[in-house]
């Protein structure tokens, strides 16, 4: 399993949640913001080929990025409405490009 980026507590703080949030419901919204994230970007994000080898070694812009999409996920649990756009203006310089 890939290593999380925000941790729970780092989670709970930004969301200003306590227990009212399981921590079940909670790693399920985290492994779902940093998936969206990476899905954007093309890579993934923590790896040794391709992304970045440890979860301190992520750029804040895109740690901020996990963290508004989470958010949307949090407020907005039956349609987020985070787009594209958006994205690449906090994390655009971050993506792969790939060539054919």
């Amino acid at each position: 399993m890939t290593p999380q980026i925000l941790s729970l507590a780092s989670a709970r703080e930004h969301l200003r949640v306590g227990n009212e949030l399981s921590d079940d419901s909670l790693r399920e919204y985290i492994a779902a913001a940093e998936t969206i994230i990476a899905d954007h970007l093309g890579r993934t994000l923590i790896c040794q080929i391709g992304g970045w080898a440890a979860p301190d070694l992520v750029p804040a812009n895109v740690v901020h990025a996990i963290k508004v999409v989470l958010t949307d996920i949090y407020e907005n649990r039956g349609a987020p409405t985070i787009d594209d756009e958006t994205l690449d203006r906090m994390v655009g310089r971050q993506k792969r490009i790939g060539f054919a």
